[in-house]
């Protein structure tokens, strides 16, 4: 099965199962807010109740940077346009929004650009980036290498695609491809590996700084190869742990990871899903649980995630 495939069916069983590894920011955040987030924003009353539980969610949890940023385009699209400029604002001043990231298909963007509010956004960027830029100068280098993640990521797959699709290509050749292609994508997640190192945080927009241009596709590609889904989750996992604690992260990384897990040794780390949550082509046996990795490790981590809760 091709990449793009299994991305495809990852991607529709986070969004369509419960999963036993959650807390209850996790629940309201997959059940409540990213339903309306993820189908459209056209509902104004759908808008209006996602705003709100954003607002009870950051009362228990703390700026929610991620969800706020998300919430752009359908405040624009609704004309709640003081709501939009307040939250860009706390954005561009607080978190390190950065207009040389955007993407240019954002629905705003020819607003804030050269249109009707792009006065405002001048005056209020210019102020605003002046005063992050001086908090967190020296996050530049590593913020800018997080944004070009994404865009190195699509060039690798489509290339190891359209090789892999040559004819003639045998399955050594196949292989062999294979193996460059898990080496270019470690290589694409260093900065990362390097952020958690140097600055002791999971790279993310409440840890570290608005990352308009995600990189978690990149993590799936690095799972979908055992030895780099080993290595990359050695290396993280102190950090993820610590953001996920911190409330800066969801469950969804721990459901990535083990639905690799499952597909590399037949077992899971987190208990993320059951057997019948697994498509069939996926499934090891047909009957039975999943078996867990070690039983007493994840009681602990449930215990310290609040996953009991």
């Amino acid at each position: 099965m091709s990449i793009k495939n299994t991305l495809h069916i990852i991607f529709s069983i986070l969004l369509t199962t419960s999963a036993y590894a959650q807390n209850k920011r996790d629940i309201v955040i997959k059940e409540k807010i990213l339903p309306v987030l993820n189908s459209g924003y056209e509902d104004k009353a759908a808008y209006n109740t996602v705003k709100a539980e954003v607002s009870l969610l950051e009362k228990g949890y703390g700026h929610e940077v991620l969800l706020k940023r998300r919430l752009l385009e359908p405040a624009y699209y609704h004309n709640d346009i003081n709501y939009f400029k307040n939250e860009l604002t706390v954005l561009v001043k607080n978190h390190g929004f950065d207009a040389a990231y955007l993407t240019g298909n954002e629905n705003y963007f020819n607003a804030i650009m050269k249109g009707n509010l792009a006065s405002w956004f001048k005056e209020m960027y210019l102020k605003n980036h002046t005063i992050w830029l001086t908090n967190n100068f020296d996050k530049q280098a590593d913020l800018r290498k997080l944004n070009t993640i994404n865009e190195k990521d699509q060039y690798i797959t489509a290339f190891a695609m359209k090789v892999l699709n040559i004819p003639g290509i045998d399955s050594l050749q196949q292989e062999t491809i294979k193996n460059y292609l898990a080496e270019y994508h470690f290589k694409n997640i260093e900065p990362i590996l390097t952020i958690a190192t140097k600055w002791g945080v999971y790279a993310g927009d409440k840890s570290f700084a608005c990352i308009q241009n995600g990189f978690d596709t990149t993590l799936i590609h690095n799972f979908q190869f055992e030895k780099n889904q080993r290595e990359v989750w050695e290396a993280l996992f102190p950090s993820i742990k610590k953001a996920y604690l911190n409330n800066e992260i969801t469950d969804v990384i721990f459901r990535n990871y083990d639905f690799y897990h499952y597909l590399h040794f037949g077992s899971q780390v987190f208990n993320s899903f059951t057997l019948q949550q697994m498509p069939e082509q996926f499934r090891k046996t047909q009957t039975g649980p999943i078996p867990i990795k070690d039983t007493k490790w994840l009681e602990q981590i449930k215990k310290e995630f609040k996953w009991n809760d």
